[in-house]
């Protein structure tokens, strides 16, 4: 492998091209108009003002002004879903149901979730064993819409798997909405193959 070597007598002038280089380019970065953007903080009221301003006179001479201001505000709406699975009984052998239970709970006190989906995937070496069972911890409760598809994808039919459907198979359940501290959670059973 061989090095490139610069003769001494050509040093100074290659690092004065350098530092040019990196000056103009510091410079053009300064001056050309950039675009940031973040994610808007929850919580974050936000204020879109207006100003209209109009003169008495049409000729042009201005005998008085008048401004007018109106403004609009928009809340930034962030609620917080959170979810949770358990098996009963943790222990059990073939052939055998085991009931999953997923809980859905949104966090936030003041913001409702929309269109909300829950895709839970049929554990290996299961089966479809049970319809599904839907329970809320406070009114009024959103719709659970059930579906159920051979790919994460979908497509979703409409309705619970047949019973005795083995794996890879996923369950959808989607919710119009869910307020704010609204928890329930959906519960199905499989069989152990």
């Amino acid at each position: 492998m061989r090095r490139l070597t610069i003769p001494a007598r050509l040093l100074p002038a290659a690092r004065a091209r350098l530092a040019t280089v990196a000056v103009a380019a510091l410079l053009i970065a300064l001056i050309l108009p950039g675009y940031a953007s973040a994610l808007t903080m929850c919580g974050s009221l936000l204020t879109n003002s207006v100003t209209v301003t109009f003169g008495s006179n049409p000729a042009g001479s201005v005998m008085f002004n008048v401004s007018y201001n109106s403004s609009a505000t928009v809340l930034i709406n962030c609620p917080t879903i959170i979810v949770n699975k358990i098996a009963t009984p943790t222990l059990q052998t073939a052939g055998q149901t085991v009931v999953f239970r997923v809980w859905v709970a949104n966090t936030s006190p003041w913001f409702s979730a929309f269109n909300v989906a829950v895709i839970d995937r049929l554990p290996d070496n299961m089966e479809w064993a049970g319809v599904a069972s839907v329970y809320w911890t406070n009114m009024p409760a959103p719709v659970w819409t059930e579906g159920a598809a051979a790919a994460y994808l979908g497509p979703y039919g409409v309705g619970a798997p047949a019973s005795g459907q083995d794996f890879p198979y996923y369950m959808r359940w989607t919710l119009d909405q869910i307020g704010p501290g609204k928890s329930g959670y959906v519960e199905f059973q499989a069989r152990i193959l």
